[in-house]
């Protein structure tokens, strides 16, 4: 899963790993790499170890979590040897569900339970991590792989051989055509093929989990009552025997069915998402097992063969019957949301019945990877028009699949706001759109070049040259030695400066060279002020928040022409002058640790390295799993896996109109639909937990809202027009039409998931933990009390712009008592609050202790940066850059 390679005895290795046994011991310790100690050891108690332990052992878990610290893994948390769930852990997710290198069970998170039982091998935050530091390998299981029954992984956790065996892994594979197998099961499943989604599989809850940046195409449902749920590929989905549901998602999608027993009119199987003309349904191997040629549609007549198609034009729902038996009666009966044609009915070998089918395109494939350093989007060499760009009007999509050379994304041509991220298998919003350049997954893309609007550049774990133009832009350079480039003063002003997000002294430089080459300058004179000399340059740095800037007087006019902030301190030997050679750097080195590990170790030890590392001691932080279930465990575990937006989100909605269209006029004034309305009608009106909506909304005028606080059921609240929401515990009972536009959501108590529009949105999602996607526009996304996003229920961002979108705290402050301030770490005052990132989930986290016990209690995670200045009713230490 990375590029690390283990082998026993190696000479001239990088490192070393001894392992030791512990007898009579059930725990394990291990001694941490840094980069002065590189010899390391994982001790592993086998007190546990009697015969050959099984998949599912505290042993087996006990190895893997040593390991893991002896490449350098952490615990998530700040625990080491002791604690509690409740008491230690910084985060929700911090449990066995998502990594081994967590000490908490996985049933201190909703939607997970292992029954007792132990991973063992790395989870989906382990993958993430380990290749954060090490790399993404792609060469890993990149042919077709199947996982579970009739697995060819050569891996006994990835493999299994009947229904009394339960799985826990997460999936890495590097490509090809894979599929998970879970057909030899009994019981009900859920199978979701999206990256950083979990399933429920052989019995257990959330025990297998695709990581981040792995595509899996198939799925093999069992004989119980399955859930199978695409992703945005054409996905082959077999629910086998149940009255299972398929979601396909994007993708031309092809359900198959092998036997009339797989959806029979007793138990009949539902597509919820059918697109007549891209989806599929392969009857080709129920067909050769009753030995019929071919189907004849129309009537049931008797006939084994026959088949009949049905479309309720008024519902949307759809079926496809079919007689094998000869006796008049269909013998597979699947139903579907959306209309099935008959060419949409695969009968030999994958071959539609239609002899005419409309014929799908195929993409146009990416171009081959190149050995040569090659430029994407302005500037660009790659030959490749998809990938080539001219003019700020241009609006580009397309994937880049790059794996040799030094390459660069150049978006610098539009005047946008952008996200430019270069993580494998991410995808940027760049020239106005959303989502439109994506890197693949088993690309490398080593340096990014933004345009003359307030952009968000990302680099990955490689050494990254990011430049971010004009506008007020923030850089994270990620892992390596990172490059910010500077090349006019006008790319970072006093009145719109840069901010490095995690600038690192001593391993990441700032380039000045090209900008005081252009200035007739050979030097920089770093002085306390600037007296009016060109060429002097200040540096500072705030120790208490760890914020730092540098600005440099180009004209000699006593004034700063050039500011670039940071978090991390800027030394005088990190600024590069002159072609890349940087000035003398500071007598003293700096004492600070080296928190970003280096690409490659030094091979000389220093001269004085710590001879006795601190171990990472695991004393058994439950060594004999309890077999009875936790005394208390959730009661309503969360169904759903790990939320990931998919690229289609949800089914298709129901072209026809509400059976209720309101045929009232147009509202031109501030109108709210569901609780607390002012529309005067009453089935838009709601004043009870009870209420069943139903209705539709047209309006284009003035600033509205759909208020849905006073249910409790989990909700999907759509603000898009021509779409419905699921509201009160209905399924799509209100519809906004096509031209409506709907500004401001408000959630219930549930998990709701909601959803903006191209306007600027309020989103408050209430209590719960939400999921809640801004949409373009500039977005507000409010919380009112404490309890709206607490730390086990905390609300996910799927989409904040920093600079753009807000959180506003205001509100939550006051009917807290207390008053925000943005610290670096808690000092035990009430309104302290913290914004860190999780290098295990790659989550933002916003944090606030609110009774001044250093615990967080209100939580928001966001998939994307949040600044203090993003934050409405944060107090901010003012900004003293000179």
């Amino acid at each position: 899963m990375a590029n690390i390679t283990f082998k026993e005895g190696a000479a001239g290795a990088d490192g070393s790993i001894t392992i030791k046994d512990i007898p009579d011991y059930g725990g394990g310790w291990a001694l941490l790499p840094n980069k002065h100690f590189y010899n390391v050891s994982a001790n592993i108690g086998t007190a546990n170890a009697d015969g050959t332990p099984p998949l599912g052992s505290y042993f087996l878990l006990t190895t893997v979590h040593e390991l893991g610290h002896a490449i350098g893994l952490e615990h998530p948390g700040g625990y080491n040897g002791g604690g509690s769930y409740d008491s230690n852990a910084d985060y929700a997710e911090d449990t066995r569900a998502r990594s081994v290198m967590s000490y908490w069970s996985e049933r201190n998170q909703p939607g997970h339970d292992f029954n007792s039982r132990m991973p063992a091998a790395p989870m989906i935050d382990d993958i993430a991590a380990i290749q954060r530091v090490y790399g993404v390998n792609t060469k890993t299981r990149n042919t077709n792989t199947t996982y579970g029954f009739n697995s060819n992984t050569d891996r006994d956790f990835y493999s299994l051989k009947d229904g009394t065996e339960k799985p826990i892994f997460s999936v890495w594979d590097g490509g090809g055509i894979d599929t998970l197998d879970f057909s030899g099961f009994a019981q009900n499943q859920t199978i979701n093929l999206n990256a950083e989604a979990f399933s429920d599989i052989g019995g257990l809850k959330g025990n297998v989990s695709v990581a981040k940046g792995v595509v899996v195409e198939n799925a093999i449902g069992g004989s119980g009552k399955d859930t199978l749920v695409g992703n945005q590929v054409a996905n082959r989905l077999k629910g086998g025997g149940g009255a299972d549901e398929l979601l396909g998602g994007g993708g031309g999608d092809t359900f198959i069915y092998d036997r009339a027993s797989d959806s029979t009119p007793e138990s009949p199987d539902l597509i919820k998402d059918f697109t007549s003309g891209s989806d599929k349904i392969d009857v080709s191997g129920a067909l050769k097992s009753a030995g019929i040629k071919a189907l004849t549609f129309g009537a049931l007549t008797g006939r084994p063969g026959d088949a009949v198609l049905s479309f309720d034009h008024n519902t949307g729902e759809g079926s496809l019957a079919i007689d094998f038996s000869g006796n008049g009666k269909a013998d597979l009966y699947v139903k579907s949301k959306g209309e099935i044609k008959r060419g949409d009915v695969l009968e030999q070998g994958g071959k539609p019945d239609d002899p005419n089918p409309d014929p799908k395109p195929d993409p146009k494939p990416d171009p081959k990877p190149r050995n040569t350093d090659t430029t994407y989007g302005f500037n660009s060499n790659s030959g490749d028009p998809a990938t080539s760009l001219t003019s700020s009007s241009d609006k580009p999509r397309f994937t880049v699949k790059d794996a040799e050379g030094i390459d660069t994304l150049d978006f610098s041509g539009f005047n946008q706001n952008q996200i430019i991220d270069l993580h494998s298998g991410s995808a940027s919003d760049v020239g106005g759109t959303k989502a439109n350049v994506s890197i693949d997954a088993s690309s490398i893309i080593e340096n990014a070049i933004g345009g003359a609007g307030n952009d968000l550049l990302i680099g990955n774990h490689v050494s990254n040259r990011l430049k971010g133009g004009g506008g007020s832009d923030k850089l994270w350079g990620g892992g390596g030695a990172d490059t910010f480039v500077y090349e006019q003063f006008s790319d970072s002003t006093p009145e719109a400066p840069d901010l490095l997000m995690d600038f690192i002294s001593g391993t990441d430089k700032i380039d000045v060279s090209k900008l005081m080459s252009a200035a007739g300058i050979r030097k920089l004179d770093f002085v306390s002020v600037l007296t009016g000399k060109a060429g002097q340059a200040v540096l500072n740095y705030d120790s208490q928040f760890d914020t730092a800037s540098l600005a440099i007087d180009l004209k000699g006019d006593g004034k700063v022409d050039l500011l670039v902030k940071s978090i991390g301190e800027i030394k005088a030997g990190d600024v590069l002058v002159s072609d890349g050679v940087d000035p003398k750097p500071d007598p003293k080195p700096d004492p600070k640790p080296d928190p970003k590990p280096d690409p490659k170790p030094d091979p000389k030890p220093d001269p004085k390295p710590d001879p006795k590392p601190d171990p990472k001691p695991d004393p058994k932080p439950d060594p004999k799993p309890d077999p009875k279930p936790d005394p208390k465990p959730d009661p309503k575990p969360d169904p759903k896996p790990d939320p990931k937006p998919d690229p289609k989100p949800d089914p298709k909605p129901d072209p026809k109109p509400d059976p209720k269209p309101d045929p009232r006029r147009e509202e031109k004034d501030d109108t709210i639909y569901g609780f607390n309305s002012n529309t005067g009608k009453p089935h838009m009106t709601l004043t009870s937990a009870a209420d069943k909506p139903d209705f539709t909304v047209h309006d284009k005028s003035g600033n509205d809202t759909f208020d849905f606080s006073g249910f409790t059921q989990s909700q999907v609240i759509s603000l898009n027009g021509g779409t419905h929401s699921s509201v009160g515990g209905l399924k799509d009972n209100v519809f906004i039409t096509e031209k409506t536009v709907i500004e401001n959501a408000i959630g219930g108590g549930g998990d709701d998931r909601m959803s903006g529009n191209e306007a600027d949105n309020i989103l408050i999602g209430g209590a719960g933990a939400d999921n809640l996607t801004g949409g373009g526009g500039w977005n507000t996304f409010k919380y009112n009390a404490a309890s709206d996003s607490t730390r086990e229920r905390a609300d996910l961002l799927m989409d904040f712009t920093t600079g753009k979108d807000k959180i506003d705290l205001s509100q939550m402050s006051k009917s807290a008592g207390v008053d925000l301030n943005f610290v670096d770490k808690y000092t035990g005052k009430a309104g302290d609050t913290i914004i860190k990132f999780n290098t295990v989930t790659g989550r933002y986290l916003l944090a606030v202790d609110l009774t001044g016990g250093g615990k967080t209690e209100f939580l928001i995670k966001s998939t994307r940066i949040i600044s203090p200045e993003d934050v409405i009713g944060l107090a901010l230490k003012p900004d003293t850059y000179l």
